[in-house]
């Protein structure tokens, strides 16, 4: 009980420098905080969305650029599907056809898409580990339409029509995802969306799933595509190696970010804790050398020192959770831009539903690991004084 009074004494007295250090600390984990989290959506989302596994791949049209996420503009022949299906190994093959529902440019990539895609295939392999959260999945040859749960229509619910080139359809599903793009689609039968939006024989994509035996060795995988692109000149293979390089610049840009962002913030603010712990125990000297005179043991000394950096580095990740979901949150809003003011606090729960709890336990981990780090020293300094010297500094 003593030894915990003394402790918080010692934050009492010293109650504006700790706090400074705090939320100095604080702001900073926020930021490996967001950033963390947004990198980690959006890497889930490029992931789920190209499909690629190692008994996968991915066909596009020629010229289209792959970091655009969604290929509004890629046209391949559909008929490529049974050419592909006679090659060993390829088990079968899930033609999808993207367009921009919204009327903007294709670079506002989180406003609603329409998705072409058997609703067999939408259900059993796209979706499959997704789920509704409310309704059934939709059927085919009808226009019936499953949607994601964050569609951009007013009073979403079952039943609601919509209309889509001239045809209104019904929403009969909900989907119960909280992905950045899939929470944003609508899911319309295959074949309609080929006649609503002229691509008979056409689609946007082709996901083409095997054995991984076959697959999963890059020689034969490059094999089938030195194959399929010599007989369809219009199409270009995407396997996840290249889908790795496309989008390799634009990570490198975001480990730059990372650097800037909350690698330097990071360092500063654990470079102020240190000196703050130097401070603590040179103002300390006297007052552990009575401590030690009146039969502390000596490594009770150097857990006082450690405990203040830890409950620093502690309090500062539990700031840094408001602040890094801030983070976030406006990151997230730059490129959607549609929030409805009105509802702010709804969409401050959905965007917290979005990020992955293990960087919460990421952030934990830097944040105590950081004040392990920052307390050894000083603890070692403080472990080396003396009773006798630390009187006689007072004489």
């Amino acid at each position: 009980m003593r030894f915990l009074t003394y402790f918080l004494s010692i934050f009492r007295k010293n109650k504006m420098r700790y706090l400074a250090c705090i939320l100095g600390f604080g702001v900073a984990l926020g930021a490996v905080f967001g950033i963390s989290a947004y990198s980690s959506v959006l890497d889930e989302t490029v992931s789920r969305f190209y499909f690629l596994e190692e008994n996968s791949f991915m066909l596009l049209g020629k010229g289209t650029n792959v970091v655009q996420i969604i290929p509004f503009e890629s046209e391949i022949p559909e008929n490529v599907s049974t050419e592909l299906l006679k090659i060993p190994g390829i088990s079968y093959t899930l033609p999808v056809i993207f367009k921009d529902f919204s009327n903007v440019t294709q670079y506002k990539w989180i406003k609603n898409v329409v998705v072409g895609i058997n609703f067999g295939n939408l259900q059993n392999i796209y979706m499959k580990d997704v789920g509704l959260q409310s309704g059934t999945w939709a059927r085919e040859d009808t226009h019936e339409i499953v949607v994601g749960a964050n569609l951009e229509i007013e009073k979403l619910s079952l039943g609601l029509q919509i209309p889509i080139r001239g045809i209104n359809f019904t929403i009969t599903g909900i989907l119960n995802s909280y992905n950045v793009f899939f929470d944003k689609f609508l899911y319309l039968d295959y074949e309609i969306m080929q006649t609503a939006f002229n691509m008979d024989g056409l689609c946007s994509a082709m996901y083409v799933i095997g054995d991984q035996a076959f697959l999963g060795n890059e020689s034969y995988v490059n094999s089938i595509e030195q194959q399929i692109e010599s007989q369809f000149p219009t199409i270009n293979l995407i396997d996840q190696e290249e889908l790795d390089e496309a989008s390799g610049y634009y990570y490198n840009i975001l480990d730059a970010f990372n650097v800037v962002l909350w690698v330097f913030p990071l360092f500063v603010s654990g470079l102020f804790i240190f000196i703050l712990m130097l401070l603590n125990v040179k103002d300390q000297e006297q007052e552990f050398g009575m401590l030690r005179a009146l039969g502390m043991p000596l490594w009770m000394i150097g857990v006082l020192v450690f405990l203040q950096s830890l409950v620093i580095t502690f309090i500062g990740y539990l700031i840094s959770l408001i602040t890094g979901n801030l983070y976030f949150m406006y990151g997230y809003y730059i490129f959607q831009k549609d929030v409805d003011q009105n509802d702010i606090f709804a969409y401050m729960r959905d965007m917290m539903q979005k990020i992955p709890i293990s960087i919460y336990i990421q952030t934990l981990i830097i944040s105590l690991s950081l004040g392990i780090v920052i307390a050894v020293y000083p603890s070692i300094r403080a472990l080396r004084q003396s009773i006798v010297q630390t009187f006689r500094k007072e004489e």
